[in-house]
Order: C-alpha cells, then structure tokens, then sequence
C-alpha cells in the first residue's frame, strides 16, 4: 500500500477536533457490552487498488456468512482518505471500525475519536504482534497496531548484475554493504549512451541509460539512513530532535550526493520523468529501488509474469544495518453504534487484524504480518514466503531483516510528526535539488521553524 502521510490531516485538524464525535466518551468510558440478539451492522471504511478492495471485500463476505447476526457494510475510499474521513467526522457519520493513515492516528486519539483497543489484546483474541508495529502516545499508552506490516528494502534486476558480472546486493544483514560500498557498485551499474561511468573521462551526465541506484526521497525512505548512521529525527524516550545532530546531516548529504555528486541517482526532475519501480527495473533504466515492502505487489507480478529477474536486499549500512516499518493502523471509532456494539465491533477488529484472514495481501507481496510467530514458525514463513511473488532472498532480507534489523520510524511515537513534515519535506527540496548544503537546509531552514512550531 502505497503511504498517505496527507497534509490534508494538518489543514483540517481543528475541524475535526473540534467537531461532534458521535457522542464519544473517553474510551476508558465505553460500555464493555453489547446491545441485545438483534441484527447488528457496523461499518468498516479502507482504501487501497482493486486488489487490496477485493481482498477486503471477500475478507468482509466471509465474515458476515460466519456470523449471521452480524453485517459488516464496506466503505472503500480510494482516493482522498484523510480529507473524507474528517468530512465524515464533521457530519457525525464516521464509520465504526476504520484503516488509519498514520499520520491521523495521534490527533484523532487525542480527540477521543478511537475506543481501547488494550481489552482486545489483553484477551488473546488476537495474536502476539511484533513491538515495533505499536503506535503509542507521549504517556507511552499503546493506541493502535499497524495491520500491514510493512519495511523498507532494496530491489534489483538480477539481469544488470550479471551482465556488468557484479556479485548481488547482500539479503543478509550481517553481511549489509557499506555506504561506500553501495556507492561504488552502484556507480559501475551507471552508464550513459556510450556505456561510460561516472568518473570515467567522457562520462556524459546528460544522457544516462542505466542509473545505478533510484529512491523515492521521501519522508519515510530518508529515515532508515539517519538511524542506520546513527542519527534519526527524534528521540523514542524524550522526544530530543536529532536532525541536527552531525550523523543526520551527514546522512542526509549522502543522500543527496547520490544524485549530485556520485551521479549514480536521477535528479528529482529526471525521476519524475522514469516508469514505475517495475517497468524501470524491466527496461534497465534503473538497476536497484530503494522502497517498500508495498511494491513487491506490482514488482513480485513482473517477476511471476513478465519474466523480471527480480531480487531483493537489504540497505545499505553507514554504521549499523536498519531498516524502519511502516504501516496503517485499524482503530474502533468511537461511534454511538460501536459503543452500543462494542463486542461485535471487537470481534471483527480482532478478525480483520488476524494475519490469517487478510492472508491475499501478504500472498502477493503487498504486505507482511504483523504478528511474530509469522516471523519465527518454519511453517508459517513457508506459508507466506514460497510462492511465485517473492524472490529466493526474501526469506534473509525480509523475514530475517524484518524480526531483527527493524527501529520504528519516527510516526509510531511522536505526536508532532505530522507537523514536524510540513517544515521538513519542503526545505529538503533544496538540498536534493544540490542547492544548500544538508548542514545549510537543517540548521537554518528547518531547525528553528521547528523549534519555534513545535515549541521545543
């Protein structure tokens, strides 16, 4: 699934706190019962492609045929989540049971929109989920769990590697390429029109066919070089910024050397100009993506399909091997027809949270578990992992890498993340862009904007 950190959430956050909840109480308040033997319906709104609804649909159709008391309506969304769903907040018609972008999670929480989850957990209704996807407040109290599990990982085209006769990218953390590393295969991969590389005499930056190496430079595919340099956004404890810390800088200058300096990444103009990760890889105009675990659905499909020899890998390290998660949560709104319905609400939380019955989405690659023993149990790994969708390296480059290489990304824990984006991401065009320097666009444009918005 695509991330929809939406900047709609931050325009419309006072509407939706301050509008009507649907009669919420504190979600300690909620009534622990539910109402009689009648018919109950309950709503559940998503998003996602016509994969994603499709899988969701057939979820919810064998779910009301299991419980006949019970009907689960759909509400699919495609587009325009955030800004929808605050529209249904400020009409009083939220849905009961509803997939949260990260980045409403805290200030729909704060609001009281959401009713505790913790009883549900608490009775074993649901498995044992992995910490890192636990989305938890200031006070530390757990507020939601991502149900898509997913990390950020590397793929390649097996097909360029072979042919410039290059070992392939590392799917073992423990074996994780150097920064330096990384950036000298990657600019061997690179070549223009003449079959140069950079550094090479004659080498043309004008007209390059094969780039060694794309990433989205993104809010979410910045984070795991920062942590994995020792550096980051915030800290999880005390919530200490970090981005100003020499690590970080140096992380993101590495970043934005790719592209102006090493010449192995398209600029951000010449991106925007590529095909998507699968047809990029296919034509060899890119020989490895740094993404998530999300676009192995379209590039796990060219794979089985379209005859991609697709691989993939773990990042590359500056101090230490880490990827983060991503990932929506699945929240019990707190709607006067959930409160009246609190167990059936419940029990198709807790259903809809089983990796089990949202098993389509893992199978295509699309998502990963969110509970640990798919991560440690032979058979359960064997269940998702073998299959035409996941290369051979999945197994150590995600499963492994996913178990115990993973930091949470800032999102999970810090409220002000959301606002903290709006200050970030548009002073970082001007490092990408090889206008300032990352020590230029951190401590002059972006710290004390934060400081000051933030009050830190």
């Amino acid at each position: 699934m695509k991330k929809m950190f939406s900047i709609a959430v931050v325009i419309l956050l006072a509407a939706v706190m301050g509008c009507s909840s649907n009669g919420a109480d504190s979600p300690s308040s909620s009534p622990a019962g539910s109402s009689s033997g009648d018919k109950v319906e309950l709503t559940f709104s998503f998003w996602g492609d016509n994969i994603e609804k499709e899988s969701y649909t057939k979820l919810i159709e064998s779910y009301n045929k299991a419980h006949p008391n019970v009907t689960i309506k759909p509400m699919y969304i495609p587009d325009d989540y955030n800004t929808k769903l605050n529209a249904l907040a400020a009409s009083n018609t939220l849905p009961d049971i509803a997939k949260m972008n990260a980045g409403q999670i805290f200030p729909w929480a704060k609001s009281n929109r959401f009713l505790d989850i913790t009883p549900v957990h608490e009775s074993n209704q649901v498995g044992k989920k992995l910490d890192y996807v636990a989305f938890k407040d200031s006070a530390g109290k757990t507020i939601g769990y991502s149900s898509n599990n997913e990390i950020i990982i590397m793929y390649y085209n097996k097909d360029i590697f072979d042919e410039a006769n290059i070992p392939y990218p590392p799917a073992n953390a423990a074996n994780a390429w150097t920064w330096e590393q990384f950036v000298d295969t990657a600019k061997k991969l690179t070549k223009d029109k003449n079959g140069k590389h950079p550094g090479e005499p004659g080498f043309d930056p004008a007209n390059i066919t094969t780039y060694g190496v794309n990433m989205t430079r993104n809010y979410t595919t910045i984070q795991p070089f920062l942590l994995s340099n020792g550096g980051g956004l915030v800290t999880s404890s005390d919530k200490k910024l970090l981005l100003d810390t020499p690590e970080s800088i140096e992380a993101l200058q590495r970043i934005a050397d790719l592209s102006n300096v090493d010449m192995v990444m398209p600029k951000p103009a010449q991106s925007s100009t590529l095909p998507s990760a699968d047809a990029a890889l296919l034509t060899k105009k890119v020989a490895m993506v740094i993404d998530g675990q999300w676009s192995l659905q379209v590039l796990g499909k060219a794979m089985a399909e379209q005859g991609l020899k697709l691989g993939t890998a773990v990042l590359p390290k500056m101090q230490q091997a880490v990827t983060i998660n991503t990932g929506s949560a699945i929240e019990i709104m707190a709607t006067e027809n959930s409160k009246k319905h609190l167990k059936e609400a419940q029990e198709f939380y807790a259903f809809v949270m089983d990796p089990q019955n949202i098993f389509p989405l893992i199978e295509t690659g699309l998502a990963m578990p969110n509970e640990e023993k798919w991560f440690t149990d032979p058979d359960l790994i064997k269940k998702w992992v073998d299959n035409p969708y996941h290369p051979k390296e999945y197994k150590e480059s995600v499963v492994d890498y996913g178990l115990k290489n993973v930091q949470q990304q800032a999102g999970f824990y810090w409220e002000d993340d959301v606002k903290a984006q709006t200050i970030i991401l548009p002073a970082l065009d001007q490092l990408w862009l090889g206008k300032k320097t990352a020590e230029d666009v951190v401590k002059n444009d972006i710290m004390p904007k934060l400081k000051q918005e933030l009050g830190m």
